[in-house]
């Protein structure tokens, strides 16, 4: 510890009721701080790819439907209410609210 008040420049809790200043502390003595943060990234990203591929599967399926209206339509609009029921199953299931 240097002494000076921690206000005086960037500064770091160290510690519950003990802080030093960014350029004072002894990093290499300390754990990666943002390892729990990185834990959350990752675990949002493989949660984010979930709901991308679930994303594209129903963009694929209603393209390929679009080729066929409105030859196909009634069989078509049947099925839509099906993909649509299971896409925002699957987003329910990942955490996501169709509303948010």
């Amino acid at each position: 510890m240097c002494g000076r008040e921690l206000g005086l420049g960037p500064w770091w809790m160290t510690a519950p009721g003990r802080g030093v200043h960014e350029e004072c502390a002894a990093w290499g003595e300390r754990p990666y701080p943002f390892a729990a943060h990185l834990r959350r990234l990752r675990a949002l990203r493989a949660k984010l790819g979930h709901a991308v591929r679930a994303v594209e599967l129903s963009i694929e399926w209603f393209e390929r439907m679009q080729g066929r209206w409105p030859s196909d339509a009634q069989r078509i609009l049947r099925r839509a209410r099906r993909w649509q029921a299971a896409l925002e199953q699957r987003l329910r299931e990942l955490g996501f609210d169709r509303r948010g």
